[in-house]
């Protein structure tokens, strides 16, 4: 089990709080094929700053929309291959639990002219 808590956890949940250092090296392995963990349940972390290729599956069940919901979908939909283990991962598989897929067009609905305009700016 693998539990990173907040201050208002129990007595009973606190027992499995991580450190940093510990919770920083189950994410590490996560990204290995041959290590433990082989599963992450996440909340709120990882959305964005963690590549894991070897991530295949996404179940969401919690609303997500714009930006969000274009990085959680990025984290697993990244082609993976790995010639020595004979692995090849063209796409993610995103399970979606509430609904969210509604609201995935908003999200890749952008104007092409506007994106110009504000990189040319910075």
């Amino acid at each position: 089990m693998v539990y990173t808590g907040n201050n208002n956890d129990t007595e009973e949940l606190k027992k499995y709080h991580l450190d940093k250092k510990t919770e920083k090296e189950i994410r590490k392995n996560f990204t290995k094929i041959d290590e433990f963990p082989k599963i992450f349940i996440v909340t709120e972390k990882l959305l964005t700053g963690f590549d894991a290729p070897i991530l295949y599956a996404m179940y969401l069940d919690k609303p997500m929309r714009d930006h969000t919901l274009l990085q959680a979908i990025a984290r697993v939909n990244r082609p993976y291959e790995n010639e020595q283990k004979n692995m090849v991962k063209p796409h993610g598989f995103v399970l979606d639990f509430v609904g969210i897929f509604e609201n995935l067009e908003k999200a890749l609905a952008f104007d092409s002219e506007e994106i110009n305009a504000i990189t040319i700016a910075l």
